[in-house]
Order: C-alpha cells, then sequence, then structure tokens
C-alpha cells in the first residue's frame, strides 16, 4: 500500500515537471514571437518609407525593397510552424511515415 503511495506521489511529480517545462517553453515561444513581431513592424515601417519615398531612384527603392522583401522571408522563417510542409500538406508521398487511412 506504501509502495502504491509512494508510486502516485512519482506520478505526481512527473506531471508537476512535464508541465513546469510546458509553461517555460511556451513562455519562450511567447517572448519569440513577441520579439519577432517587433521586428516585422520595423520591416513593415521601412518598407512604407521606401515605397513612398520620392527622393530615391526607382532602381535604388527597386533594390532596398528587394532587401526589405529578404530580411521579411527570412524572419517569416524563423517562426513558421514545423509542419507546415510539403510533407504534411501531402502525407501519401513516398517516404512519408505518416498513417492516412
Amino acid at each position: 500500500k506504501s509502495i502504491m503511495k509512494l508510486q502516485e506521489g512519482l506520478d505526481e511529480l512527473e506531471i508537476k515537471e512535464i508541465e513546469l517545462q510546458e509553461s517555460i517553453r511556451l513562455a519562450m515561444n511567447r517572448e519569440r514571437l513577441r520579439r519577432t513581431v517587433d521586428e516585422m513592424t520595423v520591416l513593415a515601417d521601412e518598407f512604407k518609407k521606401v515605397r513612398d519615398s520620392k527622393e530615391l531612384s526607382v532602381k535604388m527603392r527597386k533594390k532596398r525593397l528587394s532587401r526589405l522583401i529578404q530580411q521579411t522571408r527570412a524572419l517569416e522563417g524563423s517562426f513558421a510552424p514545423s509542419w507546415n510542409t510539403d510533407e504534411f500538406w501531402d502525407p501519401v508521398s513516398p517516404g512519408s511515415s505518416s498513417v492516412v487511412e
């Protein structure tokens, strides 16, 4: 009986550990996303400035916009869900380990 109580206590500790790890992970993700939003806001503001600029030549605006788009794509890649892949959307493709019936 005391062994069962001890096992129950260990199981409870395991659950607490999982909850703590998940809370930490979520907090870190939330912070990472907050920083990403800040960076995206800066890029969007810069994009508008370049787009609306009358002082820059068309060639220079095009070059700067291209650079901003590259930065935006890189930033998007840093937070895009790992499941958002071709393999996810086509689970019956060769080499896939997904089971879809």
